[in-house]
């Protein structure tokens, strides 16, 4: 995405196409770049930089495999369409995991946003953006509209064979 940033961006006002954020530092200037390019577009830069920051907490929060996300890059045409690619990486076993977003198929950031997740497979992933997890969504909901004493109070009182129990009625 780097590379395709460096070639690409000096062509905006002929392509009328840029790349913004990128890996590290570089992701957390991606709402400015957005803004400056917005600008100079006739678009929305606060509308863009709200969805750069929820893709990212999308992908980092409500998708729990096990990835950190350490690249959010943000392709943006001067007509104001927009595909997101974010890489993830798994701390523990130096894998990768990419995460894809393109604003004509997102109809929804918390129901069905992703046009894909690509990576190897690793185990029970609990992705709270699923359309078919609506019954964990709603069951995150009611927790987080409770006391924090009272859910603590509940968590204390479960073992581990209780939680897998609970994660598997989620999950169907």
């Amino acid at each position: 995405m780097g590379a395709l940033k460096r070639g690409l961006n000096p062509r905006l006002s002929e392509l009328g196409l840029a790349i913004c954020g990128g890996r590290g530092r570089h992701s957390v200037r991606t709402p400015d770049e957005l803004r400056t390019f917005a600008m100079k577009a006739g678009l929305n830069g606060d509308e863009l930089a709200r969805t750069s920051r929820l893709t990212a907490r999308v992908d980092n929060n409500a998708v729990a495999d096990g990835f950190q996300l350490y690249l959010h890059s943000f392709a943006i045409t001067k007509s104001g369409e927009w595909a997101v690619v974010q890489h993830g990486m798994n701390p523990q076993n130096s894998l990768a995991r990419r995460y894809h977003w393109h604003s004509t198929s997102v109809r929804d950031l918390v129901s069905d946003p992703h046009t894909a997740i690509l990576g190897k497979p690793q185990g029970t992933i609990l992705n709270l953006v699923d359309a078919r997890g609506l019954k964990a969504q709603e069951a995150l909901l009611t927790i987080a509209k409770e006391p924090v004493e009272s859910s603590l109070n509940e968590a204390r009182k479960l073992t581990m064979p209780h939680i897998m129990t609970l994660v598997r009625r989620m999950l169907t």
